[in-house]
């Protein structure tokens, strides 16, 4: 992960109310089955605008 990438999770992380970017990652990787940085890599028109419940 490159600081840039630490950086805007550490901000989605507050934005949405996660105690940092490590419990944002976890629980992005175990509700969809992959990282967020596996995800933002292979990730398709199709699947922008998927909402992940928490």
């Amino acid at each position: 992960m490159h600081r840039g990438d630490r950086r805007r999770f550490d901000a989605l992380a507050s934005e949405t109310g996660f105690a940092g970017r490590v419990n944002l990652y976890r629980t992005f990787k175990r509700k969809t089955g992959v990282s967020p940085t596996d995800w933002d890599a292979y990730k398709s028109p199709l699947t922008d605008n998927i909402a992940i419940d928490c």
